[in-house]
């Protein structure tokens, strides 16, 4: 019964976590940061929901009734059923990429853009300041450890503006300059239709 009170504790100070994260959230927010705090968060209250399960089971072993039990069986497969990519997984490969000197993968970068919609100057200049705003919240709360990784996402910044300078002044085929939603949207969609770099579909 301990380990069970235990685990509702857990569960309960994470889903607390969760509504003080959503009741601070506002969109000028980091999205990359907001990104990796509430996958985090809902990583967190996953664990506990099913540690909680797991606890159940072992407590209605000896019920007379099964009904309890398969319920909690079925909650606890839907639980082990949620694994998915998340987006912070490539946060992470990219800043690891940083820290090793070595230039985040295109795949990486384009599915960042993509994702959190990061297709123009304007939403990058968006999110450089929300990131500044970031950084200057952890210099004054003094988290060295948190000011280290808010450095490294500048720094992911610069590679994405960099990657989408590159693709946004050329038509593969004309050589003409092209917008750069439009061409980013061209990449982003050969990419999904083809690994054939010479393919590019038409608009």
């Amino acid at each position: 019964m301990k380990s069970y009170v235990e685990s509702v504790k857990n569960f309960d100070a994470a889903v607390n976590e969760a509504r003080e994260f959503m009741e601070k959230w506002c969109p000028q927010m980091s999205r990359i940061c907001s990104v990796q705090q509430s996958e985090a968060l809902l990583k967190k209250i996953q664990s506990s929901a099913l540690e909680i399960c797991q606890v159940l089971c072992r407590l209605l072993q000896g019920s007379p009734t099964t009904s309890s039990l398969t319920i909690v069986q079925h909650c606890m497969q839907e639980l082990q059923g949620l694994k998915h990519e998340t987006i912070t997984e490539i946060i992470e490969e990219a800043l690891r990429s940083l820290k090793d000197d070595v230039v985040p993968c295109t795949d990486h970068l384009m599915k960042l853009t993509e994702t959190l919609s990061l297709t123009s100057n304007q939403e990058l200049l968006k999110e450089s300041v929300a990131v500044e705003k970031e950084r200057t919240n952890v210099h004054f709360n003094k988290a060295e450890g948190c000011l280290y990784q808010i450095d490294q996402i500048v720094d992911l910044i610069t590679q994405i503006r960099g990657w989408l300078l590159k693709v946004e002044h050329r038509d593969p085929k004309s050589g003409a300059p092209i917008p750069s939603i439009l061409s980013l949207s061209v990449i982003i969609r050969a990419h999904a239709r083809s690994c054939d770099r010479g393919f590019w579909p038409n608009l």
